[in-house]
């Protein structure tokens, strides 16, 4: 059995996903509540991370976070991609790199409902139309 590459098991875990801001001026709505993040990593260490708009009809409909794992693949959750056209890819912290992501597919999943199928596997691929760059991170064969 291969092991699974370190990069790609984080990938794997930072992968998430919202609804559109709703608040005043495009900003998250907070509640008017702040809370220190402690013990955390900046995100600005991973160059290979993606924030994505998913987009259907023209419209973008929702957000997700995702991982570049190779020039024209971004890894995201199955979720993400399954009932979206069209994908557009910010990579902030790797020269705020903006792709365009026309084709997309799952593995074994195929959501509905609002309720997620324990048994599918909620994992996605967008393949992106033009390549990302990636710069170097510590995350190396």
């Amino acid at each position: 059995m291969r092991k699974a590459h370190p990069c790609l098991l984080l990938a794997t875990l930072a992968v998430g996903c919202s609804a559109p801001p709703t608040g005043a001026g495009g900003a998250e709505p907070t509640a008017g509540r702040s809370e220190a993040i402690t013990s955390a990593t900046k995100a600005t260490a991973y160059p290979e991370a993606a924030l994505i708009s998913d987009n259907q009809g023209g419209q973008v409909v929702a957000y997700c976070s995702g991982s570049v794992i190779g020039p024209k693949v971004v890894l995201t959750a199955g979720h993400c991609v399954v009932h979206f056209t069209d994908w557009d890819i910010l990579v902030p912290y790797n020269g705020n790199q903006k792709v365009h992501g026309s084709n997309g597919t799952v593995y074994d999943y195929t959501g509905g409902g609002g309720m997620e199928d324990p048994s599918q596997h909620d994992l996605g691929l967008v393949f992106l139309d033009a390549p990302v760059k990636l710069q170097s991170s510590d995350c190396r064969e």
